[in-house]
C-alpha cells in the first residue's frame, strides 16, 4: 500500500481506532448539552417571572401585563427602605394568613404612616400618596390591593405622633390571594425555592415648588414580621 493510500485511510478515520478518544468526545458533548439545557432552564424561568413593581400589573403564564399609562407616576428612584430619608415611614404588617386549602382566605394587611423629619421638604398640601405591592421573583407572583390606586395620606408632625395609638393619619392595604410560601419553580436539575415575598411601598409627594418626587421602597418579609399569623413553613 502506497503512502498516499495510507493517508486517505487516516483521513476517513479521524479518531483512528482510539476508543478512549471517541468516548471522551461523546461525554464532552453530553456534558455541554446538559450545561446548555440547565442554563436555558434557569434563564427561561427567570425571564417568565420578571416584574417591575408599579409598572407590571400581572404575570399570567409567563407573560407580564403593564398598568395603563398614567396609573402611577414615573418612578424617580427605587431603593431599600432604610436608604430613604426624605421623611419617616412606618410600615407594619398587621395580619398575614396562609391557608393551603382555600386561596381566597389568604390575606396580608399592611398599615402605613409617614412623618416629618429634618429632611422633609415643605409639602404642597401636607400629604403624600402611597400604595403597596407584594411580589416574588422566579415564581411569577405579583399582587396589589383590590384597588391598586395610590391613597392620599396626611403626614404626621413627628415620629412620636405617628407611633401614638391615637394616630388616625394612616392607611391600610389588603392583599388577598397571595401564593403559599415557600414557593418553588420547576427548574432543572434543582428547583428554585423562594422562601418569602418582597413588599414594595410606592410613595409620591409634591413640594411647595410643585416638584413631584416618586420613590419605591423595598422591604423584605423579615423586615415586616407579621403581628398576626405569618408564613407557614
Amino acid at each position: 500500500m502506497g503512502k498516499n493510500e495510507k493517508n486517505k485511510q487516516k483521513r476517513k478515520l479521524p479518531f483512528g481506532r482510539n476508543l478512549f478518544t471517541l468516548i471522551f468526545v461523546a461525554v464532552t458533548l453530553l456534558v455541554l448539552s446538559l450545561i446548555i439545557y440547565t442554563v436555558q432552564s434557569y434563564v427561561t424561568a427567570a425571564n417568565k417571572s420578571k416584574y417591575t413593581p408599579f409598572v407590571t400589573q400581572t404575570i399570567t403564564d409567563g407573560k407580564a401585563t403593564d398598568f395603563a399609562e398614567g396609573s402611577f407616576n414615573t418612578i424617580d428612584e427605587r431603593m431599600k427602605f432604610d436608604k430613604f430619608n426624605a421623611m419617616g415611614v412606618l410600615l407594619t404588617c398587621t395580619k398575614y394568613v396562609e391557608d393551603d386549602s382555600n386561596a381566597t382566605t389568604r390575606q396580608a394587611i399592611y398599615k402605613v404612616s409617614v412623618y416629618k423629619n429634618d429632611n422633609t421638604p415643605a409639602l404642597k398640601n401636607g400629604k403624600v400618596s402611597v400604595s403597596i405591592c407584594m411580589a416574588a421573583p422566579w415564581v411569577g407572583f405579583i399582587k396589589y390591593p383590590s384597588s391598586s390606586s395610590a391613597k392620599e395620606l396626611e403626614i404626621c408632625e413627628n415620629e412620636e405622633a405617628a407611633k401614638a395609638t391615637s394616630n388616625t393619619k394612616y392607611k391600610t392595604f389588603t392583599i388577598s390571594g397571595q401564593i403559599d410560601f415557600p414557593a418553588k419553580v420547576n427548574t432543572w436539575p434543582v428547583p428554585v425555592t423562594v422562601d418569602t415575598p418582597t413588599i414594595y411601598l410606592y410613595l409620591t409627594y409634591t413640594d411647595t415648588y410643585s416638584k413631584t418626587k416618586t420613590v419605591v421602597l423595598e422591604y423584605g418579609y423579615h423586615n415586616l414580621i407579621p403581628q398576626d399569623g405569618g408564613i407557614i413553613k
